[in-house]
Formats: structure tokens, sequence, C-alpha cells
């Protein structure tokens, strides 16, 4: 009786200073936990169909799971995941995102991607965490009208004409570039040679992220930034634009998970830093348009003619890039 009026005295308490709103609160959290039992407030419910990943709480979803995972061996994590799922793709859900789905099946990536495209927006979501590398308007964050000019535009390059006399040569000249360097690396005269046992040891992503962006370069802009030669050393050498360009990717793929971005990156040393490489990639954009504009209203050739019937030749012969279009 004593434990029982003791209660009823401190609940009492409790009311005189909260009033109603401490256990309106409370039973508010008990009803939302009850409703949204493995998913975030306010969030639509999983698809059956769907492989919904494990260890989901009521209120925060997948929120801890991930937090406690981290992001350092996401890809490993991703592809562990498509593993367990029998549909070929899996949902998490995550405070502050909603709902993620990963889809890892052909087909299901050309129905979003060509099929039902026009159903799929990039919306506001990714414009804002791509804006101030790829801004508001281009072929990769753009939706209806816009992003179909932006298509049209980009797709004369990859005409068949186009694409054999500019991007096919541009392809296999940066492979031989790549080989060459493979060649070197691996090579009997130049392993004996060395004093040293990381002789002959690259990093491949570098060499393939290094061979992508030069790749590319020269493709839509027709300018060889630097970033691959013959020469096993240019891997060690930095190229400002693409370190720019790769740490940009690093913090724009951070974004995609972190709600807030823009207040954290306004604190964080990280915000600092990306600021300097949009820079960077903005200025060299910048450069290489302010030359193309110069050389077309002073009329002077891109560069100076080939030998006819060289691979050059056969490049430039109809070869356009974006810049020329």
């Amino acid at each position: 009786m004593f434990a029982l009026s003791a209660s009823s005295s401190t609940l009492a308490a409790i009311l005189d200073r909260t009033g109603i709103l401490l256990p309106i609160a409370g039973l508010s959290i008990i009803v939302l936990a009850f409703i949204y039992n493995d998913r975030t407030p306010f969030t639509k419910a999983r698809r059956p169909e769907v492989y919904y990943l494990p260890n989901a709480l009521p209120l925060v979803g997948h929120t801890i799971d991930v937090i406690k995972k981290g992001f350092a061996r996401e890809l490993d994590m991703a592809l562990e995941r498509s593993k367990q799922s029998k549909v070929g793709g899996w949902h998490l859900n995550v405070a502050g995102q909603g709902n993620i789905i990963s889809l890892s099946r052909p087909e299901y990536i050309e129905a979003i991607q060509k099929t039902y495209f026009e159903n799929f927006e990039k919306g506001d979501f990714t414009r804002d965490r791509f804006a101030d590398v790829l801004g508001h308007t281009g072929i990769f964050v753009a939706d209806g009208h816009t992003w179909k000019h932006a298509r049209k535009t980009a797709s004369h390059i990859f005409s068949a004409g186009q694409f054999r006399n500019w991007v096919q040569v541009v392809v296999h000249e940066e492979l031989d570039k790549a080989v060459s360097l493979l060649n070197a690396v691996t090579s009997t005269e130049r392993s004996s040679s060395s004093k040293n046992n990381t002789q002959g040891v690259i990093t491949l992503p570098e060499l393939f992220f290094r061979y992508t962006l030069n790749s590319f370069a020269r493709m839509a802009f027709g300018t060889d930034i630097g970033c691959l030669t013959n020469d096993p050393g240019c891997l060690d050498t930095p190229v400002a634009f693409a370190v720019a360009f790769d740490y940009a990717q690093l913090i724009i793929n951070d974004r995609i998970f972190t709600p807030f971005f823009q207040v954290v990156e306004f604190f964080h040393p990280k915000g600092k830093k990306m600021r300097e490489a949009v820079k960077t990639i903005r200025g060299f954009a910048g450069g290489i348009i302010d030359d193309r504009l110069r050389d077309r209203k002073l009329n002077v050739p891109k560069e100076t003619a080939p030998q006819p019937g060289s691979i050059a030749h056969l490049a430039k012969k109809d070869g356009k890039d974006l810049l020329d279009l």
C-alpha cells in the first residue's frame, strides 16, 4: 500500500512539473514503434518481393547496423548482400535517407535506365549532392526536357561514324599506354635492376582511374590531361585535376549517406577541402572552354595536321569532341 502510494506521489510530481506533454510523448513513441517496427517513421512499408536486410529496429530501421559496420567495406558489404538476395536486389531503411533499394540484375537496371527511365527521376536529392560539381542541368542530374536536350547533344559523340573515327581511336591509344606501362613494370630487365621490393607492383584501381579519366577527357574535350603515359612513374605523379576529381567523387558518395551534409561540411575540414577541389575542377574545365573559344575566334586548328593514313588522321577526319557539337 505504501509502495503504491509512493508511486502515485512520484507520478503526480512528474505531472506537476511536465503537465501531460511527457506522457503524450511517451505514448506517441510507443505507438510509432508499434507501427514502424522495422523502419524509420513515415516511410513506406517494405515490399515482400524485395529482400529486406536483417537487424532492422523500430523507429531507426538499419541505421544502427549501418553505423556499426561503417563504410570502409561498403562495396564488399554490397556484394555480400546481393549474394544473400535471391531476387537480385536488396532493401534497407536508414534515418535521414528513408528506403534505399540496390539492384544488381541487368534486366532491372535496363528497366530503370531505359524502359521506364522517365519514372525514375533524379530529383532534388541527387541534384543537391552533385550540384557543385555537375551543376543543376547536366545529363547526370537533369530530368525531363532538360535531360533529353543534354542526352541528344551527347549522343552525337557515340554515333557509328563518330565512334569509329574518334572514340574507338582514343580508347585504343589509351589502352596502348596502359599495356606499355604494364609491360614496363613486369619486364625482367626493370625488375632485376630494382633495389627495393616494391618494384614491379602497381595499384590497379589507380591505373584504371587514370585510364578512364584520360580517355574521357580526350573524347569529350579533345584534351590530354596527362594522367596516363607509358612510364610507370606517372602513377606516382599527382595531376591536380585528377586528384580534385577523385576527392569530389568520394565526398559526393559520402553525401548520399549523410543527412544535412551541408551543415556537416560547413563545420568539418572536408568541406573546405571539397570547395578547393571544386575550384580546381572548374578552373580546369573553364580553361579548356576558354582556349577552345579563343581558337575558334582566331580560326586556329586544334592540332597540327597529322600524316594522311595515320590513326590520328582517321580520328580527326570526321571526329568531334563534345565541345565541337
